[in-house]
């Protein structure tokens, strides 16, 4: 029954006993031994010493015995409650009165022995030791519950800011788009203004499909487990650019890519080439028109992690906007034509990849994002990404 406790501690039970006559410490000893009891014992016999047994020793469980010439079990248990209060404190004396081992039980003490029946000792230690492990587990389990309740409550409030503003950038170019089809129908006989309509209608739908995608993205990152693949990073850099060139700009900006590999790279496909979307997209969408020689530059380097960044001289980011680009729905300016998920899912997966994500920028000078994510081998990506996944969730 007992070894039952010592295999959940993992080790051997650490005794800490105050007790001022060798010869009940050796009998105390004798019995534990006797009934196999493995255990590491320090005898202490004053106050001083008793404290630097609560801290230095780190006891699994105390024997005290009532009466010490300059110290007593009370004041013992006192210091215990205060320095080591999940600590089971056991009184083992020769003789108290009934009020007494009441009394110091009441006041939290787990166990009272008498020295002339010891043969309740150790199972008196077994059930302090079970009762120190049921308590344990009770308060792993209030702070996990109390977790979970924090991270609900962040939940709840993320999805309650995402419907309204997913609803309010939804809302607003389909109310331009509403007006604009009146407003081409009054004209329908007019060949310029119609087209310069059409043109507008086309950015409205253009805004639109660009925030749906990045709900659709968001969606995704949210609700499927990372699951991982042998990736080739050019193809997957080269898959990303042309999904971007039909964006403004794309073809004014000099896009340069450096790729240094010395690993293979076993990741999430889809959600590494979020990443690189995101940021590129981000880069060309905040180009500086005054630029005679926009450009991106793009460096990859794999060995021991997977080290991305993406480099621009564009119109840069203001310092007071920084600690804020990665908010959800956070847009610096009115360029972005999106909902203003980009950097968000780019940061919240990094994060589920055990990433690290920074940004330097300067205004009129340009942005460079950098990023870190762990490199796994072939044998440990899936079990390893299931579990960063799970544990990010």
């Amino acid at each position: 029954m007992l070894e039952f406790c010592w295999a959940q501690m993992k080790s051997m039970v650490k005794i800490l006993m105050l007790e001022d006559s060798l010869d009940d410490a050796y009998l105390i000893e004798r019995v534990l031994k006797k009934e196999k009891v493995e255990f590491q014992n320090f005898v202490v016999d004053s106050r001083d010493e008793f404290i630097d047994g609560l801290t230095d020793f780190d006891p699994d469980i105390i024997l005290s015995d009532h009466s010490l010439p300059q110290f007593n079990s009370r004041e013992a248990l006192k210091l215990c409650s205060k320095i080591k209060p999940n600590v089971p404190f056991i009184l083992v004396t020769g003789t108290v009165s009934e009020e007494f081992a009441i009394s110091i039980l009441k006041q939290g003490a787990s166990n009272y022995i008498l020295k002339s029946n010891l043969s309740r000792l150790v199972p008196a230690i077994e059930q302090a030791l079970k009762q120190k492990e049921l308590e344990k587990n009770k308060r792993d389990a209030e702070e996990a519950l109390k977790a979970q309740n924090i991270e609900l409550r962040r939940l709840n409030n993320e999805l309650d800011k995402f419907v309204y503003s997913a609803s309010h950038d939804l809302r607003s170019p389909l109310t331009g788009l509403m007006g604009l089809l009146h407003i081409a129908r009054k004209n329908i006989n007019q060949p310029d203004l119609l087209e310069e309509y059409l043109q507008k209608m086309q950015d409205s739908v253009d805004k639109l499909d660009n925030i749906l995608v990045e709900i659709l993205e968001y969606s995704y990152n949210a609700r499927f487990e990372v699951s991982a693949e042998k990736i080739d990073i050019n193809v997957l850099v080269t898959q990303s650019l042309a999904n971007l060139d039909h964006l403004p700009g794309y073809h004014q900006i000099n896009i340069e890519t450096e790729i240094q590999q010395d690993a293979e790279l076993f990741s999430d496909r889809f959600r590494l080439g979020l990443i690189i979307s995101s940021l590129l997209k981000n880069a060309i969408q905040f180009l500086d028109n005054s630029k005679t020689n926009p450009f991106i530059q793009i460096n990859i380097q794999i060995g021991k992690n997977l080290d991305i960044s993406i480099k621009d001289n564009g119109v840069g980011i203001g310092k007071k906007h920084l600690d804020n680009i990665f908010d959800m729905f956070f847009r610096a300016s009115n360029l972005s034509n999106g909902a203003g998920l980009g950097l968000y899912i780019a940061k919240d997966v990094v994060t589920r990849l055990n990433g690290t994500i920074q940004v330097k920028s300067q205004v009129g000078k340009g942005t460079e994002f950098s990023v870190s994510l762990p490199v796994m081998d072939s044998t440990k990506a899936l079990s390893d990404l299931s579990y960063l996944s799970a544990s990010k969730t």
